[in-house]
């Protein structure tokens, strides 16, 4: 039998390595925690979002609903370390301030810095929000129940930005840290999962192992 040339033995060994590169270079991403700063950008990162209402009597008044508040659609739990939570109209401090109702901290004092703990309905692994300071710009700090951090600057009175948030597993809470003499505005919010990959994806990497295998078996038996 003729024993096969070094360069060749190299060359079946580069297969070897190649397939596996192949094979993690097109398959789907794992989901590792983000953050996201665009709305549109999470929307196609998840699926099956629900909105979160917050309903005030109307838009111009608020209710005062204690230190936790429940959405009755979601389930959604928003609860305050200190103080109480208003939801307010989103016309409460003039007309077109807000885009809809919202979310606030209330009743604090504002005069320290205070916790609110979000918690998802169960299995959700994906949560968004407008969120904005009510006085002035800020700089809040989130963490997911795996213990994931994350910063999030806030614009200025009466202002939001969209922030949301993914993980590989479920959301069992997200706390955020408001500043001493500032406090929350959240409006907009929803809740979902993250987005599974496209089938045609998974038909490309099953076709990648496929081709893979069969160059190996063709290559060692030409040895």
């Amino acid at each position: 039998m003729e024993i096969p040339a070094k360069g060749v033995i190299v060359t079946h060994r580069n297969t070897l390595l190649l397939c596996p590169a192949l094979v993690l270079a097109l398959a789907p991403a794992a989901h590792a925690d983000s953050m996201y700063t665009s709305a549109s950008a999470f929307a196609a990162a998840t699926t099956g979002d629900t909105a979160i209402s917050f309903t005030a009597p109307s838009p111009t008044t608020y209710v005062n609903v204690g230190a936790t508040y429940t959405d009755l659609g979601t389930g959604t739990k928003f609860t305050v370390g200190s103080g109480t939570i208003d939801v307010t109209g989103k016309n409460y401090y003039g007309s077109g301030t807000y885009s809809s109702d919202f979310l606030v901290g209330a009743s604090d004092g504002f005069n320290s810095a205070n916790t609110l703990t979000i918690k998802p309905p169960a299995g959700d692994s994906a949560f968004g929000f407008d969120i904005g300071g009510l006085f002035a710009a800020a700089t809040f700090g989130i963490t997911l129940s795996d213990g994931s951090t994350f910063s999030m600057s806030v614009p200025a009175s009466y202002g939001t930005s969209f922030f949301g948030f993914t993980a590989p597993g479920a959301i069992t809470s997200l706390s955020f840290s408001t500043p001493a003499h500032e406090t929350f505005v959240i409006t907009d919010a929803v809740v979902g999962q993250i987005a599974t990959p496209e089938p045609s994806s998974v038909i490309l990497l099953a076709s990648v192992l496929v081709l893979g295998i069969g160059l190996i078996r063709r290559k060692w038996a030409e040895v």
